[in-house]
C-alpha cells in the first residue's frame, strides 16, 4: 500500500510515492481454480488410466480401437492440422439442417485460405457426412422432433454444473452439449466426433459430466451417445466416473 506523502505546503509528492511503491514488499497470493471444462475433466480422467490414448486425430495404428472409413480429404486435413475445423464444419451443417438456419454454412477461417477446389472438396465431404447422420435412425428422430415444434430438441446447449470435490470444495464445470433430444422417459445426449479411430472409452468422463448436467436440468435419466460421423457410427458411453476425485486441485 502506498502511504500518503505530503510536502510542507500540503501537496502530494509523486516522486516520493513512487519510491515507496518501488521499495514496497510484494505480497504473493494464489487462488484455487474454481472452474473447469468438461474437456479438462476428461483429460484428467485419461491421465489416471493405465493405457490412456491421445484423442488427437492422427493416422496412427488403431491399437485397441477400430479404424473408421477414410475420406478423400484425409491427407489435406492432416497437412493442414485441420481435423478440429473439419469437425466444426460437419457439426454446423447438421445444426443448420436441424434448426432451419437459412443459407450456406460458412467455412471455418482455416479453410478460406485453401485453393477453391480444395475448399469445395472439404465442403462436399462434410456435407456427405452431415447427410449420412440425418438419414440415420437417430438423425430422422431428431428431424421429427424439429418438425413437431415442441422444443424437444436442443442444439449447442451450454451448461454450468457444480461438482463438490471429495474434500468438500465446490467446483464449477462448464460444457456445451452438441445435441440433446428429450424423450418421454429420458434425455438423449448426442456428441459428434470426427475421429479416425473409434475409441469411445476415451470420452468416458466428458460424457459422465454431460449426463449429470442433463439429468439435473431435465429431471430424468440421461444417456450419452457418440456419433462418429465417418460412417454415422453410434456408440453409447455409459461408464460411471467418480467426478469428485477429478475436480480436486
Amino acid at each position: 500500500m502506498i502511504e500518503q506523502t505530503r510536502s510542507g505546503g500540503g501537496s502530494r509528492s509523486i516522486p516520493a510515492a513512487a519510491r515507496r511503491f518501488d521499495s514496497a514488499a510484494m505480497v504473493q497470493r494464489s487462488y484455487p481454480q474454481r472452474e473447469l471444462t468438461a474437456v479438462e475433466i476428461n483429460r484428467r480422467y485419461l491421465e489416471t488410466q493405465p493405457a490412456a490414448h491421445s484423442t488427437a486425430d492422427t493416422a496412427a495404428q488403431p491399437e485397441d480401437g477400430e479404424a473408421l472409413p477414410a475420406i478423400a480429404v484425409d491427407q489435406l486435413l492432416a497437412d493442414r492440422s485441420a481435423a478440429a475445423p473439419f469437425g466444426e464444419l460437419v457439426h454446423r451443417m447438421i445444426e443448420y439442417q436441424l434448426t432451419g438456419i437459412p443459407g450456406r454454412v460458412p467455412l471455418p477461417p482455416l479453410f478460406t485460405t485453401l485453393e477453391p477446389q480444395q475448399a469445395a472438396e472439404i465442403e462436399a465431404e462434410a456435407g456427405q457426412m452431415a447427410e449420412a447422420f440425418l438419414d440415420s435412425p437417430l438423425g430422422r428422430e431428431a428431424l421429427a422432433a424439429v418438425a413437431a415444434g415442441d422444443g424437444r430438441l436442443e442444439s449447442e446447449l451450454p451448461f454450468l454444473l457444480q461438482v463438490d470435490s471429495a474434500e468438500g470444495a465446490q467446483m464449477l464445470v462448464r460444457g456445451q452439449i452438441d445435441l440433446l433430444l428429450q424423450r418421454e422417459e429420458e434425455v438423449l445426449i448426442i456428441d459428434f466426433k470426427t475421429d479416425r479411430i473409434c475409441r469411445p472409452a476415451e470420452y468416458a468422463a466428458q460424457m459422465a459430466v454431460y449426463r449429470q448436467a442433463a439429468g439435473e436440468l431435465y429431471g430424468r435419466p440421461a444417456r450419452s451417445l457418440l456419433v462418429y460421423v465417418r460412417g454415422a457410427r453410434v456408440e453409447e458411453v455409459s461408464t460411471e466416473v467418480e467426478l469428485p476425485g477429478l475436480v480436486e486441485g
